[in-house]
């Protein structure tokens, strides 16, 4: 069990906190709170890492397409450029295909697991 110190509704609080299998135990004050680990679609599909959708890993803006939907790419091609948390994140094709679906645009404000691209395989 870990203290850990958190920022809530602007108080700080010292907490005990662990993680177990899926989900988080959390203890405060002689009580106990237990928050279950759900996946979202971004770490679902990056559990299915190469079959061509990109996720937003988590809010932030899109700063460069360096496609158009109908085109056709490369394998490891740049697809899009986002910043989050002042990093930046480049999303490649994962194998050659079309662009079946492009879901944002420049300065998009995206939310964690929105999906920006899929690259379908030809012939499918």
């Amino acid at each position: 069990m870990r203290q850990m110190e958190l920022e809530f509704q602007g108080e700080r609080i010292r907490v005990f906190a662990e993680k177990r299998g899926n989900e988080l135990w959390f203890h405060y004050k002689s009580r106990t709170c237990v928050v279950e680990l759900k996946k979202s679609r971004a770490d679902s599909a990056q559990d299915k890492a190469g079959n061509g959708e990109v996720f937003a890993p988590m809010p932030g803006k899109v700063l460069k397409i360096n496609i158009a939907q109908g085109q056709k790419v490369k394998k490891a091609e740049l697809l899009v450029v986002m910043e989050a948390m002042k990093m930046e994140y480049s999303f490649h094709a994962d194998f050659d295909g079309t662009v079946s679906e492009l879901n944002c645009a420049v300065d998009d404000q995206v939310v964690h697991g929105q999906l920006l691209v899929k690259v379908s395989e030809d012939g499918q």
